[in-house]
């Protein structure tokens, strides 16, 4: 169960940055007789160590891990027949589903909602969040 979060689609893009600017600096290396190239070169490979840099330090932070989880609205009804709504979250852990209670719909918004489990769930990997 991996879907998309903010941290993983980071990833993602400062990878693609570092393999345009690995083009750009071989292409720069290519065209080595100009003069104005030598400082050109070193912003380049400058640029593309921090893209690297940056991804290794957010792949390892496991903030993609934590943010990968579903928050959803259930329904119960009483025997008297009221309905009453609550938040509940989803996520994967060594391959099982776990369900997770976090509280009324009435007393809490969805960002709030989503905020709770992120945090249930950073305690529960063991991780700061």
């Amino acid at each position: 169960m991996v879907h998309k979060t903010p941290t993983g689609e980071r990833i993602k893009e400062l990878r693609a940055e570092s393999r345009k600017l690995g083009a750009a600096l071989i292409a720069a290396r290519a065209l080595d007789g100009l003069e104005d190239l030598g400082d050109l070169k070193e912003r380049l490979r400058e640029k593309r160590e921090a893209a690297k840099a940056e991804a290794a330090a957010l792949a390892s932070s496991g903030r993609a891990r934590v943010e990968d989880l579903s928050v959803f609205r259930v329904k119960k009804e009483t025997k008297k027949g009221k309905e009453h709504e609550y938040w509940h979250a989803a996520w994967m852990i060594e391959g099982k589903v776990r369900n997770v209670y976090l509280g009324s719909c009435k007393k809490m918004s969805r960002e709030e909602a989503l905020e709770r489990a992120r945090q249930r769930k950073a305690e529960e990997l063991g991780t700061k969040k």
